[in-house]
């Protein structure tokens, strides 16, 4: 399903015609944040900054505890994404 990629971390990207794209992320168990934000830089090019984007996945990152809300915190001010489940709520 994702030829040629690490196989930690995957993101699938697509642009529609209506300036918007999805987003879909795979982060296995341990994956850094630098690892997460590093592959996000790489397929979320700066081309396409003009789109509004979805970004969904399964980040493998309790976003209850410090480090999860550190993460929130670095996609709400480099990316522009909040998050938009309720972290009380497991999803598993």
């Amino acid at each position: 399903m994702f030829p040629n990629q690490d196989p930690g971390i995957h993101v699938l990207v697509a642009n529609f015609k209506r300036k918007v794209r999805v987003a879909v992320l795979y982060a296995k168990p341990g994956s850094s944040d630098d690892d997460i934000t590093d592959t996000i830089d790489e397929r979320l090019d700066s081309k396409n900054r003009d789109y509004k984007t979805v970004l969904a996945g399964d980040f493998n990152i309790d976003m209850g505890t410090e480090c999860g809300r550190e993460f929130c915190k670095i996609m709400d001010e480099i990316y522009y994404m909040t998050l938009r489940n309720n972290i009380a709520q497991y999803t598993t």
